[in-house]
């Protein structure tokens, strides 16, 4: 009867501390990556760019990473106070209209820092273009009971897992019972 147990406790401690190492790794490499700030934060084909970070320490130059929209790399430098580094990029003309990723690779230390550049118009004319709006369609996701997709699956899954560790639970109590010592 000793065995069972025996076996039960060392498998939860090496899933207890399996997930403490998973955990604590995710948790050091989480300080790696910072936030790079962007000024706009909304731009259009033709406009510059400007890329703020502080999580660069220590650091006087940085390499920024517009490549995502088509702008190439570009040098971040410090700024005037020392707090940070500052570059700056143009948006290239026929970008279209999306969120891209723009990335600061901190000169030591592998630290990235990351910001978002929304691009709001493919053309920076200044003629006046047509605009029509259309109604929304489709279902939506709303949480709980939502019309959004059939999960017909997911709820058998799971349901047919909560039976069984239900029977499970109700015979290991049961055939503790009837043994009558541990």
């Amino acid at each position: 009867m000793r065995a069972p147990r025996a076996l039960a406790h060392a498998t939860l401690t090496t899933a207890v501390t399996t997930a403490a190492l998973v955990l604590s790794a995710g948790i050091a490499s989480a300080g790696d990556f910072g936030e790079a700030e962007l000024f706009p934060n909304q731009a259009r084909p033709g406009d510059a760019v400007a890329v703020t970070t502080d999580h660069c320490q220590n650091d006087t130059t940085a390499t920024g990473d517009a490549t995502s929209l088509g702008a190439g790399t570009f040098t971040l430098r410090s700024t005037s106070d020392g707090r940070g580094l500052i570059g700056q990029f143009t948006v290239p003309a026929g970008t279209r209209v999306g969120n891209y990723g723009i990335a600061v690779s901190c000169a030591t230390g592998n630290r990235i820092a990351t910001g978002t550049l929304r691009v709001v118009q493919t053309s920076s004319t200044s003629t006046a273009t047509a605009t029509t709006t259309t109604s929304p369609s489709g279902s939506v996701s709303g949480g709980v009971g939502g019309s959004g997709q059939d999960r017909t699956a997911l709820i058998a899954g799971t349901s047919a897992a909560l039976i069984a560790a239900a029977a499970g639970g109700v015979w290991l109590i049961r055939r503790r019972n009837a043994g009558g010592e541990d």
